[in-house]
């Protein structure tokens, strides 16, 4: 397991993530957000002193003096202790030293969270990462430059993860070899947001990374369930619904209740029979019914199941306006309930009526204070 997976898991079993978000008053997915990015800075910083003889023997002293990794063993603890920010403040100064803020900036620009609370989660996310590694360094007994080539093994390992662009921070912070490390993020901070991956645990499997592809596909996905849950939404699907059965008891109101009635008024007359024969069939006409001349072939005009559909558009209509005037109405009652708004007031003085924003009195001549 990665240095970083070692974190990430620390992070997300023991409720780090959580104590984190609790402390800053911010959201679990913008504190994932920075944590993702801030990590692979850190290891491509340190990656970076540690490059050199001296730098490398500096960085085991100070593991040797106060990182034993014991700080992982609570880590919720640990975070909400308020220790966290005090010693993350020192090792940002000395791993990120002048640059620190362009590396927040390029963060904040990358999650769209602040500077200065990507400052804090920082800070608060340090000192686990020189844990992890002084646990790691004492595990496996690293002298100086065996630390350096494990740094390097680590940023190689996190760079295969996902050779496209994953730890997209982490190229940066070594893209150019020439020793300007922060540069690069200052240049290149704004692809970090769309470019950037988020951790996230898998089960028990390793921590992967997300492309974008499927960012975007998670993000289409969150749109259509907030665009399918809106208000709007719902009542339109009900109403086609409703829509759908009030029009299958308008039809058989039509066809069952109202036309045989009138069939009998006109002697026997079934509407959804009269057609008017364009061409005859074989065999030829007249046909008693509508199905007759169909089996026939011949071409109707069915003016018949026409008279019945206008019939039922009617009923339909009639009974939405009925449903609209109603609704009307209660509004316009509404309406009237609220009570209007003062137009007036009386002066305090000669407790006359006067317009509500006056400041002087027209009639006594005191000074009012306004409305």
């Amino acid at each position: 397991m990665s240095l970083l997976e070692t974190v990430m898991r620390q992070l997300q079993g023991s409720g780090g993530i959580s104590e984190m978000s609790r402390s800053l008053g911010m959201g679990e997915e913008d504190v994932s957000k920075v944590v993702s990015g801030g990590m692979p800075a850190l290891l491509g910083a340190l990656t970076k002193n540690s490059s050199s003889p001296d730098g490398a023997s500096a960085l085991l002293g100070a593991l040797d003096r106060d990182h034993d990794g014991s700080v992982l063993d609570d880590v919720a603890g640990f975070l909400g202790s308020g220790q966290s920010t005090d010693t993350g403040t020192g090792i940002l100064r000395h791993v990120f030293g002048q640059r620190q803020g362009r590396v927040e900036n390029a963060l904040g620009q990358a999650s769209g969270v602040d500077s200065a609370s990507v400052g804090k989660i920082l800070a608060m996310v340090a000192p686990l990462v020189m844990g992890a590694l002084g646990r790691t360094q004492r595990q496996q007994g690293l002298d100086a430059s065996g630390l350096a080539a494990m740094l390097g093994r680590e940023r190689e390992a996190v760079r295969q993860t996902s050779p496209d662009q994953v730890g997209l921070l982490t190229q940066l912070l070594d893209a150019d070899d020439d020793g300007s490390v922060m540069d690069d993020v200052a240049k290149l901070g704004a692809r970090i947001g769309t470019a950037g991956r988020s951790l996230q645990e898998v089960g028990p499997g390793p921590i992967v990374y997300h492309s974008e592809a499927r960012r975007r596909k998670l993000a289409m996905l969150k749109e259509f369930k907030e665009f399918a849950l809106k208000g709007n939404v719902v009542d339109m699907a009900v109403g086609i619904v409703i829509g759908g059965a009030f029009g299958t008891i308008v039809k058989s109101l039509v066809n069952d209740v109202i036309m045989p009635p009138i069939g009998i008024l006109l002697g026997g007359v079934d509407f959804s029979n009269l057609v008017l024969v364009a061409q005859d069939g074989d065999p030829t006409g007249p046909y008693s019914t509508l199905a007759q001349a169909q089996e026939a072939g011949a071409v109707t005009v069915n003016y018949g199941l026409f008279f019945n559909s206008v019939i039922s558009f009617l009923i339909i209509a009639l009974a939405i306006f009925f449903v609209i005037k109603s609704i009307n109405a209660l509004q316009r009652e509404q309406e009237e309930e609220k009570p209007a708004e003062p137009t007036s007031k009386d002066c305090g003085f000669c407790a006359t009526e006067i317009p509500l924003q006056a400041t002087r009195c027209p009639h006594c001549t005191s000074q009012l204070e306004a409305a």
